[in-house]
């Protein structure tokens, strides 16, 4: 407990009362609103490989990347022009709540559904700021909201852990942010031809008997064979390389 001067009458009350005793002030509600002095580093370091999510901003229908650093937090707009920078000293609490509500209003079934919430301190405005998100892209099968969020927020409280002891690359967030995008836009890219390939290559395997037909002997049927021997190889290989892509995009 600590003695300060009350913010209206200026007399002296504890920074544990609720209110001015003199003048009925809220002190509670001030000092909660209030932003600490806090050491502002916009140096938040480069991203931490896997700790990206795009999200859903509930309640202002839009998309933003969220994304941890090794000393911070960065949301951005999808076209990158609009960067907050929120270093982790700021950060007042980021973990996975859940809203429960009645999915079908007869057998009166609940349901409970996950999403992150940030409270933090904007830097710019000095107030306290609440964010809440869910995984955009929650409608694939490659994609568990929870499992999304739960990782997310372990990525952060390791990146914490490890702040407290190392020092963040001093180059432009917006540098590590933009790089890191362009990298995982191309992962989704080599995701996507490899299903395009494999697609191809399937469609050429079952063209194969029907090619083949009565020529058994036929020099046709003995180029299809080794066509065929060779897909083989090919789709083994592009199955795993198409898994790798996916596990790299949304693990």
């Amino acid at each position: 407990m600590a003695i300060i001067k009350c913010f209206e009458c200026g007399k002296d009350v504890s920074d544990k009362a609720s209110c001015c005793p003199h003048c009925g002030y809220d002190i509670a509600a001030h000092l909660y609103n209030t932003m600490p002095q806090l050491e502002l580093d916009l140096n938040i370091g480069g991203v931490v490989d896997g700790a990206y999510l795009v999200v859903d901003v509930l309640g202002e229908e839009k998309q933003v990347n969220l994304i941890c650093h090794t000393h911070g937090l960065s949301i951005s707009d999808l076209e990158l022009k609009d960067l907050q920078i929120i270093p982790f000293s700021h950060v007042i609490d980021l973990g996975v709540y859940y809203h429960n509500y009645i999915e079908d209003d007869f057998l009166q079934h609940q349901r409970s559904v996950s999403f992150l919430r940030l409270e933090y301190w904007n830097w710019k405005t000095k107030k306290r700021t609440i964010l809440r998100f869910s995984v955009a892209d929650r409608k694939s099968i490659y994609v568990k909201a929870e499992e999304a969020h739960k990782a997310f927020v372990n990525y952060y409280k390791d990146a914490v852990f490890k702040s407290s002891s190392t020092e963040a690359e001093k180059i432009a967030p917006a540098v590590f942010v933009r790089e890191y995008i362009e990298e995982y836009k191309h992962k989704v890219e080599k995701a996507e031809i490899g299903c395009c390939l494999f697609s191809v290559i399937f469609i050429l395997l079952l063209l194969f008997p029907i090619c083949m037909g009565d020529n058994h002997d036929s020099v046709i049927s003995g180029i299809w064979v080794v066509l065929f021997s060779l897909c083989l190889i090919v789709i083994f290989f592009l199955v795993l390389y198409t898994i790798n892509c996916f596990f790299s995009k949304y693990s």
